[in-house]
This record gives structure tokens, C-alpha cells and sequence, in this order.
């Protein structure tokens, strides 16, 4: 058995450069906006070996990943985020 975490996270912090339409709300040029970008990956992988012989293996398994997405955005005013935590195909 294989197991993988995979962590990304990337936050900005700025004056926003133009008006950012994000989700169900806007962010106003020139507004402070604390943005956060993850994205952590999760992967388990099982593998059996059915037959092995001096020039061959086989074997069977499966690998299963799960994502876990989310953008974040926030001013002093207002804030919003998407969310997706999704089982991925491999």
C-alpha cells in the first residue's frame, strides 16, 4: 500500500489591480484583498502481485485521489470562497 498527501497553499495579500468578480461577489479595484489558493491532494494506492516468474509480473490494484480545492478571497468589507472536494479518476 502506497499513501501520498500533497499540499499546496499560496496566499496573496494586495491591492486589488481592477475590479474582481469572484463568486457572487465584487471586489473593488484598490481594495486590500487577502486571497488564499489550496489545493491538497490525497492518493492511496493498493497493489497485489498475482504472478511473477523470471520475465514477467503481474499484478492488480487500484488508486483512488481525493482533491480538496479552495479559493478564498477577503477585503475588510466582504468575503467569499469556493469550496471542491471531489474523488478524482487517476
Amino acid at each position: 500500500m502506497f499513501v501520498l498527501y500533497a499540499p499546496l497553499s499560496v496566499n496573496y495579500e494586495g491591492a486589488a489591480p481592477f475590479d474582481i468578480r469572484f463568486e457572487n461577489t465584487t471586489f473593488l479595484q484598490g481594495q486590500n484583498v487577502d486571497a488564499r489558493y489550496q489545493f491538497n491532494s490525497y492518493r492511496v494506492t493498493y497493489r497485489r502481485d498475482v504472478y511473477t516468474s523470471d520475465k514477467w509480473l503481474l499484478g492488480v490494484g487500484f488508486t483512488a485521489k481525493i482533491r480538496d480545492a479552495e479559493i478564498r478571497l477577503k477585503t475588510a468589507d466582504n468575503s467569499d470562497k469556493k469550496v471542491d472536494v471531489a474523488l478524482c479518476p487517476c
